[in-house]
């Protein structure tokens, strides 16, 4: 805002045009007396009462009267004016010394005080003073403050009604130098009010002298009441450009902070004007540009690149110096070439304000610099990513800062920023209002900002619990409010420093910003994938790499907690979900004829690092990250850096130790819980050292979670040691140990007929384990589960037979297979399990004509509840079970060979699914159904396919139900793959 009026200013300064018309208002920041409480002054001498404020003709007239009535003895008019001023106690402020700074050619003012002249020799600045027409011949071209209304030593001040009126006939030369002055120079008025009188004559006798070569004055505005539109417009007609202080600093200040708002922006642009400077000034340049940013602890690229638009444009995180535009970096890259050593020796101011440009650009990840030809890079060893202590989940760390108790306001900051991370909201939210107060007080506007910023995000999430579970007080929680950020109410030295992160005072808009900017690079991505003619440059998928880089490293390197909210997550998300499928493309070499063909060279090699882990376990849920890496069939993943990794696992792990010893709550386990789900999640698709792999296992197995079942630790297992093969004797015993613990308590709990609990979401359980305590049957050994085999079959636990059977008996000595297996027997023959049975059948056990005898009297019970079920519509319980599931189960078991037909003529008839496996060379294919063949076997298709009648039969049924369009499509798809493979 006001930059074509700061503009105006500063190219006036440069070239000697800047004049400067000081009214009252400055001078009563030293104490000086009001135009008005003169007159009221004056009001006493007359008798007259005081009104303190006069009107224009008024503040004329009542000086008139006075000095008719003491007959015009000007002894006793300047004596009062004299005393009225009390010029000899008056000193200059810090707006007369502010002026110089902008390096006026001249100075005018209707001041009558020394003020301005006894600032200008404080501050060594040469200026000629004239207060009389016979001193204007001496101006010379020199600098000059003007006393365009006299002054007290000359006894010519302007002050009562006569001198105004014959002010052209008394000030001829002064009227001279006014016009050339107005007509040439830009004039900066301040210290009046817009309605002042001088204000409204200097404005009319200059536009009806001048006409069309009136150059239009600024006004600096710095009264209560800020301006409309209309105002501004009416002023505009006079002929003034207003810099209204409203615009830039809040309207409770004090008018000498308003004052220096408007100097200091001003000031503040004039450091970075860069037209004509050489290298040396331009380094100058970007130093002062730069140096507020290293106030921050971390930066994002576009903060350095909106300081520095448009002399330089930005690409992941390159900077290249802009077209046609001045070279800022020339000299900064000179310095950056030569060795370290080297650079000590330059001057020390150079040398500071290069490490502090160099502080800014390792902040903001800046690591190229492209620059007439010349291509520079700071080496990435040098640039430190955002907090370490939240990347690698450094819980341990961040606990041993937050006990220590400290007076430092930026301790104290991160003090509280780390208890958010460690899910202590309650503490974080008191320490960030504490900081924030302090920091108020103490002038440090970034540190308030960026803490109430935390303040009103730790509040969000408060709410966001106590929603879900009631876990804090509500009467604590309601009367805890959230703080309206507004930047604009910040001192413009604070908005002008740090304009590029006034962004953050609006989360929800900033958020949303971050999302869109994810979503439209993330569809570039999706184009490129989608697109036909297999052209992919991957520069959306650079590009979405550097999002997700640059937003996380601004966001704890500054330790905001942004990242918590839901906008934020879903963005990053977006971004990962697409690169995952990139990823997937480029390493899926089976899809032939698919795109990961069309890669080439030019494409970007999709490799993972530890801030995408820290994104996985931070920003999803468990499923979502499962469901991700099926749906794009990913079997495993690469990471750079996986000692990083590595290390960042075993930090949550040490940490989850910790809290469990001490009385911790339950929103911090959980929290932890899920982090380490999400890792255990990951690690199914991640190469780890042998030495993380026996730790977890060693980990997982030392407690019950809440959130980590038992399916999850088998998935982990099953990943590590049976796929790659991590196995090793510290692995072989932490689970040999702990299968034998879960099978003892479950033979336990059968004996003293309680139940035994170990939830599971999947049809993994416990006995599952066995299969990972060695990789080679041959040496396996578990010397326990032969005692417990042996104590299950003694006492006829019943319910262990079919588990025993499918997952233990491999596992077990010749001679107590062979006890299993008799001991199954007994169990069919006195009550026939069917469950039993096709586990003996599976392990290819002898199958008697008692055991048969004992089948077949099970599927006529099972046959007769079916045909009772028909008739006892009151009594169905959903969903209905399907009687004649086992049936056909025989007819296939017949067709394969495993049972023999004779055995079971007598059910042909009773289900065609039974008939289409028992007589399928003579089956009646009236009665086939397509779905007969959904989810066989190949070796069931060959077979049938052998037949020509069968092959012909099936091919022609097939066919007619995929015409019909009634099928599933999933039905469909398949049916469709078979009659291509088998039967055309």
């Amino acid at each position: 805002m006001y930059e074509n009026e700061y503009k105006r200013i500063i190219e006036a300064s440069k070239n000697n045009a800047l004049t400067l018309f000081v009214g009252a208002g400055v001078s009563v920041l030293s104490n000086a007396p009001k135009w008005s409480e003169m007159i009221d002054r004056i009001c006493e001498e007359l008798g007259l009462d005081k009104k303190g404020k006069y009107s224009a003709d008024e503040c004329l007239q009542i000086p008139q009267i006075y000095y008719n009535e003491i007959g015009k003895n000007d002894n006793k008019y300047y004596s009062i004016i004299n005393e009225c001023l009390n010029a000899g106690s008056l000193i200059p402020n810090e707006i007369h010394k502010m002026l110089f700074k902008l390096a006026p050619a001249s100075i005018l003012t209707t001041n009558f005080d020394e003020l301005l002249e006894t600032a200008a020799a404080q501050e060594c600045y040469s200026m000629k003073v004239i207060a009389a027409e016979d001193e204007i011949a001496s101006i010379n071209g020199g600098r000059f403050i003007l006393k365009v209304h006299g002054d007290l030593k000359h006894r010519n001040i302007v002050f009562k009604e006569e001198d105004y009126l014959s002010y052209s006939e008394n000030f001829k030369l002064t009227e001279t130098l006014l016009k050339s002055i107005f007509s040439t120079n830009t004039v900066l008025f301040i210290g009046y009010g817009l309605n002042d009188y001088n204000i409204k004559l200097i404005l009319n006798w200059s536009k009806s002298l001048l006409k069309e070569k009136f150059n239009k004055p600024i006004f600096i505005y710095i009264d209560n009441e800020k301006l409309s539109s209309s105002q501004l417009k009416y002023h505009e007609s006079r002929g003034l450009r207003v810099i209204d202080f409203h615009n830039l600093i809040d309207g409770t200040s004090e008018f000498i902070d308003r004052y220096k708002t408007i100097l200091e922006s001003i000031l503040h642009y004039s450091d970075t004007v860069i037209e004509n400077k050489n290298k040396y000034e331009l380094f100058d340049v970007l130093y002062r540009l730069l140096l507020p940013l290293d106030s921050m602890f971390a930066l994002r690229p576009k903060d350095i690149e909106k300081r520095l638009s448009p002399y330089i444009i930005l690409n992941n995180n390159t900077i290249t110096v802009g077209y046609n535009q001045p070279n800022l970096l020339e000299y900064f890259l000179e310095i950056l070439q030569i060795a370290e050593d080297e650079r000590e020796k330059l001057p020390t101011d150079v040398f500071d304000k290069f490490n502090h440009i160099l502080s800014v650009f390792r902040k903001g990840l800046i690591q190229k610099f492209d620059a007439d030809n010349c291509y520079e890079v700071i080496d990435d060893k040098d640039i430190d990513f955002a907090d370490e202590q939240c990347i690698t989940f450094l819980f341990m760390k961040m606990n041993k800062f937050v006990n220590k108790k400290s007076k430092n306001l930026h301790y104290n900051y991160q003090k509280a920023f780390y208890l958010a991370k460690l899910n202590r909201f309650e503490e974080s939210y008191n320490l960030f209002s504490k900081v924030a107060v302090q920091a108020l007080i103490n002038k440090n506007y970034l540190l308030f900002y960026l803490s109430q910023i935390n303040r009103n995000s730790v509040l969000q999430t408060i709410k966001c619990i106590n929603n879900a579970i009631s876990y804090y007080n509500m009467y604590s929680v309601d009367n805890k409010e959230s703080y309206n950020i507004n930047f604009n109410q910040f001192p413009v030295e604070f908005q002008n420093d740090y304009d590029t992160i006034s962004d953050l005072s609006s989360i929800s808009s900033l958020l949303f910003k971050n999302f869109y900017d994810s979503f439209i690079e993330s569809e570039k991505i999706e184009k490129e994938i989608d697109n036909t003619t297999y052209h992919i440059g991957g520069s959306a998928i650079v590009n979405n790499a550097f999002i997700i880089r640059n937003n996380i490293h601004f966001i704890l390197g500054n330790y905001l907690l942004i990242d918590d909210f839901l906008e934020f997550k879903n963005s990053v998300k977006h971004t990962l979900n697409y690169l995952l499928q990139y990823y997937s493309i480029q390493n899926n070499s089976t899809r032939k004829g698919s795109i990961a063909e069309f890669f080439g060279s030019s494409s970007p090699q999709i490799i993972f690092d530890e801030i995408d882990f820290y994104c996985f376990v931070e920003y999803y849920k468990s499923d979502e990250i499962r469901e991700l890496i099926q749906k794009y069939k990913i079997t495993s993943i690469k990471f750079n850096k996986i000692e990083i990794i590595e290390e960042a696992i075993e930090n949550i792990i040490n940490y989850y130790d910790k809290i469990l010893l001490k009385q911790t709550t339950k929103i911090e386990l959980d929290a932890c819980e899920l982090k380490i789900k999400n890792c255990l999640i990951l690690l199914k698709y991640i190469n780890i050292s042998q030495k993380l792999v026996d730790k977890i296992c060693t980990f997982i197995f030392k407690y019950e979670f809440k959130n980590i079942l038992i399916g999850e630790k088998i998935l982990f297992l099953d990943a590590q040691l049976s796929e790659r093969k991590m196995y090793s004797n510290h692995t072989r015993k932490i689970i040999a140990k702990t299968f034998c613990i879960y099978f003892t308590l479950h033979i336990n709990s059968i004996k003293e007929k309680s139940n035994f609990n170990l939830y599971s979401n999947s049809k993994l359980n416990y006995y599952h384990l066995i299969n990972y305590i060695s990789n080679d049957i041959h040496n396996f050994s578990c010397p326990k589960l032969s005692k417990l085999i042996s104590e299950i079959i003694a006492n006829n636990y019943k319910f262990f037979c079919p588990i025993i059977l499918e997952h233990y008996y491999h596992y077990l000595s010749k001679s107590q297979q062979n006890k299993v297996y008799l001991w199954a027997k007994k169990i069919l023959f006195k009550s026939f399990d069917f469950k039993i049975f096709t586990m003996l059948l599976d392990k290819n056990k002898t199958i008697d004509k008692k055991i048969i005898t004992a089948l077949k009297n099970y599927l006529k019970e099972q046959i007769n509840k079916t045909e009772y079920n028909k008739f006892d519509e009151k009594n169905k319980v959903f969903p209905l079970k399907n009687n004649f599931e086992e049936l056909i189960y025989v007819g296939y078991w017949c067709f394969t060979g495993m049972l023999k037909h004779e055995d079971f003529k007598e059910f042909i008839g009773i289900n065609n699914n039974f008939d289409f496996y028992f007589l399928y060379e003579k089956f009646d294919f009236s009665k086939f159904d397509v779905c007969f063949l959904l989810h066989n076997r190949n070796y069931v298709y060959e077979k049938l396919a052998e037949n020509e009648i069968v092959k012909s039969n099936i091919r022609v049924a097939v066919s007619e139900a995929i015409k019909s369009k009634k099928l599933h499509y999933k039905d469909e798809e398949e049916l469709n793959n078979i009659l291509i493979r088998y039967f055309c």
